[in-house]
């Protein structure tokens, strides 16, 4: 009797269902995909189905648990927990900054070109801040993308300057494929949030899985996983 307790007793401790979520792609392809797999591989009897879209998602109506996002929200329907934040970078090729020559200050930008990253929730201005000097920039562009994966590879062809999460161009920056600019001039971090309808009784699943989240953030951190 006492074994077949305690048999129950795990059972009803154990996470059941399905996970429904979506996240940006490039957050997902290299953050996710891994938080995700040591999550599922200490909860056997769960599933997770991850969505992977640039889109604006609204959970509540899509019907998902919870969404990853990148910037600033202020949608008050959702719960919001900040999770990292991201550096970003600005990078130019080798054959482009030879071409167009290097840039010493942010408004020297204006004579450059950029690859446009368009998201509804990222400012389309660049902000650079040195020592209580801010300046916004907005350089022309001929070429809008909304995938930052895309962007980096235009920029690496020699197409235009990008600005850049740190956690997509470190291998470029080493390999000298990109090179990094105004390196004494800082842009402000994005951060990264995971966002849920707000409800009175949050499902264990996804309770679990937010306090595994901000328990492991460190070990998750994105620098980390490059």
């Amino acid at each position: 009797m006492a074994e077949a307790e305690l048999q129950l007793s795990a059972s009803q401790h154990q996470l059941t269902g399905t996970l429904k979520m979506a996240v940006p792609i490039e957050t997902g392809q290299l953050v996710l995909a891994r938080v995700v797999a040591d999550y599922l591989q200490s909860h056997p009897d769960l599933k997770v189905d991850m969505e992977l879209t640039n889109r604006v998602v609204d959970p509540i109506t899509e019907g998902l648990d919870c969404i990853i996002r990148i910037g600033e929200s202020d949608d008050t329907s959702l719960v919001s927990r900040r999770l990292w934040l991201t550096e970003r970078l600005l990078c130019a090729s080798p054959s482009y900054l030879e071409r167009v020559g290097v840039p010493s200050h942010p408004v020297q930008l204006e004579e450059h070109e950029r690859i446009f990253v368009r998201s509804s929730l990222l400012s389309p201005r660049w902000v650079f801040e040195r020592e209580g000097e801010r300046v916004l920039i907005e350089p022309k562009s001929r070429f809008k993308v909304n995938n930052i994966t895309c962007a980096r590879e235009a920029a690496k062809a020699g197409l235009a300057l990008a600005s850049l999460p740190a956690m997509l161009c470190r291998e470029e920056l080493a390999s000298g494929a990109l090179v990094p600019l105004l390196s004494e001039w800082r842009q402000p971090p994005v951060p990264i949030y995971l966002l849920c309808p707000e409800r009175r009784f949050m499902p264990r699943k996804l309770r679990t899985f937010i306090d595994y989240l901000i328990e492991r953030r460190d070990e998750y951190a994105i620098d980390r996983l490059i």
